[in-house]
Parts: C-alpha cells; structure tokens; sequence
C-alpha cells in the first residue's frame, strides 16, 4: 500500500498528489516502518570543512554533483556539529547498493585530493594563504578524475521512489548558494596533474553492509 501511494505521490493532479503523499506518511508512521524499508537509503558523510552559512565551496558542490549522476542518487548539502566547529555533511539518497556506492566514492576521492593538494603545497610552500589556490587545485583534480567516477557507475535497473521519499523525510528544501572564487592557473594545472595519478576501483562487493566500513 505504501509502495502505491508513493507511486500516485507522481500524479501530475495536485490533490491527488497529496493526499497520497500523506496517505503514505500515515501509513508509516501507523506501521512503524522507516524509508529504507520501502527501497530507499538515506546515508550521511560528514566532511572536513567548516560551514559558510552564505556560500558553499564550489569544489564540494562539484565533486556531489559529479558522484550524485554517476550513481544516479540524489544528494542534500546540511551541517553536524564537531569538537570546535559546525561541519558539512553530505546526505545520499537511493537504492541501497547506489547510495552506497556514492558513500565509498566520496570519501576515497576525498581524501585523495586532499593527500594531493597537501603535497603540492609542500613544494609550494612560499604560497601558503594565497587566495583561491586551495579550490583552483581541487577543480582541477575532479576535472581529472570524473570520467573515472562516471566508469565506475553502472545502471542496476532499479525503480525508486526517491523524490517522494526526500519529502516525506524533509518536506521542502532550500537551495544553496555556491562560492564564486578567483581561479589560480597554476593551481588548477597542478591539480589536472595530480588527477592524472589518482586510481578509483570498484569495490569487490556492493552488497550487505560490506562498505560500511571501508
């Protein structure tokens, strides 16, 4: 029942859309069962960086967007709390062996670009603080690797109910805004280069919970 209603949730009739929608949440409530259940996962990644409450960093946004259609999941941009500061955190949502593809995904290709950009500034030391160096190189980096994050996706041929399922969790969302930075040809050059030594290997099991832990 909760499956049909998620399905009517796509009426292109308002009221109908509605009250399926709210047929759908009343029934999940009633029965006690959680989104995951009816084929969707909502999975967190808590990353580094502390949060701008006006403008996000554009390499964020582009590494999301490039994992988010490789793996066709959805992502929500949001803040968790650390030690010392309030951090971003990167919501995937999908079908299960999707989400955690994009799970295991960003984080390898995380910390890679990160381990790159801390070598490229040991050589370049004399440039610590300048403006926009830090992004340029990052940029730089993802433009590298996306055709592999893209190769790494495949087309598992499931169907979801995604969209109806992001609302039922968060009702309506707000769009960000992305920084707008100064770009370091140099930086991004470096960053292309470093790309270029970056290797991404699927996982040897996509299934169970065998990526939690990776």
């Amino acid at each position: 029942k909760i499956q049909k209603c998620l399905s009517l949730a796509a009426s292109s009739n308002a009221h109908e859309a509605a009250a399926a929608m709210r047929q759908a949440q009343k029934l999940m409530e009633m029965h006690k069962i959680d989104i995951s259940e009816v084929g969707v996962e909502f999975a967190k990644v808590q990353v580094p960086i502390q949060v701008n409450k006006k403008r996000i960093p554009e390499h964020l946004v582009v590494m999301v967007n490039i994992i988010s259609k490789a793996f066709a999941v959805r992502s929500i941009f949001g803040s968790s709390m650390r030690q010392s500061d309030c951090s971003y955190e990167i919501e995937y949502i999908g079908p299960p062996a999707r989400v955690r593809m994009a799970v295991y995904c960003h984080t390898v290709v995380f910390r890679a670009m990160e381990s790159a950009y801390r070598q490229f500034m040991v050589m370049n030391a004399h440039r610590k603080g300048e403006r926009g160096l830090r992004v340029s190189f990052y940029l730089g980096f993802l433009s590298q690797i996306a055709t592999q994050v893209i190769a790494l996706s495949w087309d598992d041929g499931q169907e979801d109910n995604v969209d109806r399922a992001i609302a039922i969790k968060h009702g309506e969302l707000t769009k960000g805004h992305v920084s707008d930075n100064k770009m370091k040809g140099s930086a991004l050059r470096a960053g292309v280069s470093a790309g270029k030594n970056f290797e991404l290997n699927r996982p040897m099991d996509t299934d169970s919970n065998k990526l939690e832990n990776f």
